[in-house]
């Protein structure tokens, strides 16, 4: 659900943008995370992080509460910062990606851990492509 709803903000927020670019050029405009952002997106991963893996630990049988929780938190905090065109969402994509990998590898989920490399290959992919956009911004 929350990545549905995330998903439909993304979308709004990229149409609001792209009808509110009236150049003529191809470029999309890309931002980057500046430093004094990292500590509020560090302390918001964490929390969430804690806090998502206490309940699961508390309340389901995950076999690994706390990764699962963290990387759901870096998970939503990514797809927040693809919402907001930063380009280093697709770095947080690639850990969390290779991270997904060894946790399905070591769980013997090989066809999930496969897909999870796949997305890992498309996160490289994005970060290349976006690296390319000529308007970025601060």
């Amino acid at each position: 659900g929350v990545y549905f709803i995330m998903g439909v903000i993304g979308w709004l927020q990229w149409q609001r943008e792209d009808a509110e670019n009236t150049t003529a050029s191809d470029t999309q405009t890309v931002r980057r995370i500046t430093w004094d952002t990292v500590p509020a997106l560090l302390l918001g991963v964490s929390s969430g992080a804690i806090v998502l893996g206490y309940l699961l630990a508390r309340y389901t049988n995950a076999a690994l509460p706390y990764i699962d929780s963290s990387l759901a938190a870096m998970s939503i905090a990514a797809t927040g910062l693809q919402i907001r065109k930063f380009i280093e969402n697709w770095l947080m994509w690639i850990v969390i990606d290779v991270a997904y990998v060894v946790v399905y590898s070591v769980r013997g989920l090989e066809i999930t851990a496969a897909l999870y490399f796949i997305f890992t290959v498309l996160a490289a992919l994005g970060w290349r492509e976006w690296r390319t956009y000529s308007a970025v911004e601060s």
